[in-house]
């Protein structure tokens, strides 16, 4: 039950959250083909990935990880009271455990990593780390040219 009834609340939120991102995206879609455009966003946004786009991702891999981090924890549990419990050693008991427990420092993580100004900041920072953020020039958009003076 420890283990159900938490998964099944996060697939079901989360889902919603997809759900509603992919409803919102149909929605930019359909307006689009109304107004005769291919994109309701502009040259800028529509190079990048949208932020609703971003955060589906985001949540889905959150999903992932919490069932990656939880479900040994949960079979060696299953396998200790059902299983033979000969087969679960000190080491195979406690390293799920250890693992579960981490699982509240990568939500806050993915959540980091996946915004694009903090990415900015860590590719400044450690530009071997293999994160390639692309800048954007706001300093074309600011700058006024005037004209040579006769």
């Amino acid at each position: 039950m420890c283990y159900c009834i938490p998964i099944s609340i996060i697939i079901f939120v989360y889902a919603q959250i997809v759900s509603a991102i992919r409803q919102h995206e149909k929605a930019l879609r359909e307006q689009a083909k109304k107004m005769n455009v291919e994109n309701l966003r502009s040259n800028a946004d529509a190079r990048k990935q949208s932020a609703e786009v971003r955060i589906a991702k985001v949540a889905v891999a959150n999903v992932f990880l919490w069932l990656l981090t939880w479900t040994p924890y949960a079979y060696v549990v299953m396998k200790g009271l059902y299983g033979n419990q000969d087969d679960l050693t000190p080491l195979v008991s406690a390293l799920p455990g250890l693992i579960c427990k981490t699982a509240s420092v990568y939500n806050p993580i993915m959540f980091a990593i996946s915004h694009p100004k903090f990415r900015l900041a860590l590719q400044e920072a450690w530009p071997w780390f293999c994160v390639h953020e692309p800048k954007d020039d706001d300093s074309k958009s600011s700058k006024t040219e005037s004209e040579p003076s006769k």
